[in-house]
């Protein structure tokens, strides 16, 4: 394993079931595979049934988080930098205590290596590739995305819940609430803009998305935006924390929006 500090964090595979008999082969091959690959003193947790996306992330991050007190979470189609948990253990442990950061998220939508400072940025949303965050944030995690109703009636709202228009999240946040998708980062979003929260990130990228081919799920339009990245950047240089007053990287959400 290739990531800085690896062997110093216990590793949880949590792991849904199979959504139908044809599901069965390729998911006991994947568990085959993370059993083979992995440390032995890896903690396995597989469901028997499907839960479904919301309810497997949920359960295994609270369960987690309320053992450990915060949690990194990584997907298996990610792509991590050496220095990503070293980024995130750094991030986590420095803003413990900071009630306006919510969340950490070691992926970047954009590089910035021209940077003249290597402290990390912070947007009103979230990223789901690569993050972690705080029991005290968690239990705050609004399951049925309360007043959101506001969002339609106020138009401005809406366009910057939606990124300036970058992305209808606003559908997406309905379309959840009326059961048409199964959306667990889309109310994790609605938790932080809702409080007026952050999301801190690195200034370039420490994860790489792979999991974009005709067998992924989960993965689909206005992500697929941001995920041109193939390589990471050379050189990049470690964050630096050191400052605990945070506000929203105008340049950087330009940028991004």
């Amino acid at each position: 394993v290739k990531c800085k500090n690896f062997r110093k964090h216990d590793l949880i595979v949590i792991g849904d079931g199979p959504k139908n008999k044809n599901d069965e082969k390729n998911v006991f091959e994947a568990r085959k595979i993370a059993k083979h690959k992995l440390d032995k003193n890896t903690q396995f947790i597989f469901s028997k049934k499907n839960k479904g996306l919301s309810k497997s992330i949920i359960d295994g991050v609270t369960n987690t988080i309320n053992k450990y007190e915060k949690a990194i979470i990584i997907e298996d189609d990610l792509k991590l930098h050496e220095s990503f948990l070293e980024y995130m253990q750094n991030a986590l442990d420095f803003f413990q205590d900071n009630d306006q950061v919510y969340s950490v998220s070691g992926y970047a939508y954009k590089d910035m290596n021209n940077s003249e400072t290597d402290e990390p940025m912070f947007l009103p949303f979230i990223s789901t590739w690569g993050w972690g965050t705080w029991k005290s944030a968690w239990e705050t995690f609004d399951h049925n995305s309360k007043g959101s109703e506001k969002l339609f009636r106020n138009n401005d709202l809406r366009h910057l819940f939606d990124v300036n228009g970058v992305y209808p999240f606003s559908d997406m946040l309905e379309s959840q609430k009326q059961g048409r998708v199964d959306s667990w980062g889309i109310r994790w979003y609605w938790t932080l803009f809702n409080q007026k929260k952050l999301c801190c990130y690195p200034r370039n990228s420490l994860v790489i998305n792979d999991g974009y081919d005709n067998e992924a799920t989960n993965g689909r339009g206005w992500a697929n935006n941001f995920n041109k990245k193939k390589m990471f950047i050379e050189d990049i240089r470690p964050t630096k924390f050191f400052n605990k007053e945070v506000k929203v990287d105008e340049m950087y959400y330009h940028h991004v929006t």
